[in-house]
């Protein structure tokens, strides 16, 4: 398939899934200096641009701010002189990754354990169900707490 020389910001935009409005602001923060201009003035978007928008979008998702995302963008512009410091940014958003999939799993389970309360709470009937477990839990929560271990630490 033969890719197209330019893309509007409304073809970018239904491509990347980050709306006109977000693109314009993107621009307007200076994050988009790679960005070219047609003859009318309009942003004229090189394939090539996709994939910078895709880091764009994937260190935003992970929480880095868009100032952090514009000094990724300076370094990027800076060629073999950053390539370590660059590297070493995405080092630290998998990190930041990492632990944030940890406390989503930790979440994930209680949720799942929740739903299976529920579901026991109606087939019997009874909202008794489940106490004794309930009761090991606060033990071993408590037993964690004096032994100054953190939720991280628990399974």
């Amino acid at each position: 398939m033969k890719q197209k020389a330019r893309l509007s910001i409304s073809e970018v935009s239904t491509i990347t899934g980050i709306s006109t409005h977000t693109l314009r602001y993107y621009s307007k923060m200076g994050l988009l200096s790679f960005v070219e201009r047609d003859s009318k003035g309009s942003r004229a978007f090189k394939p090539m641009d996709l994939l910078t928008l895709q880091i764009i979008q994937c260190l935003k998702d992970t929480g880095m701010s868009l100032n952090e995302i514009k000094r990724y963008l300076v370094l990027v512009d800076e060629g073999m002189d950053s390539v370590q410091e660059r590297r070493n940014i995405f080092l630290n958003r998998k990190e930041a990754v990492e632990s944030e999939i940890k406390k989503l799993k930790r979440s994930w389970d209680i949720i799942d354990e929740k739903i299976r309360y529920y579901d026991a709470v109606i087939e019997e009937g009874s909202l008794d169900t489940w106490q004794e477990e309930w009761a090991g839990k606060i033990d071993k929560l408590m037993e964690s707490h004096q032994a100054g271990l953190t939720d991280e630490d628990l399974p």
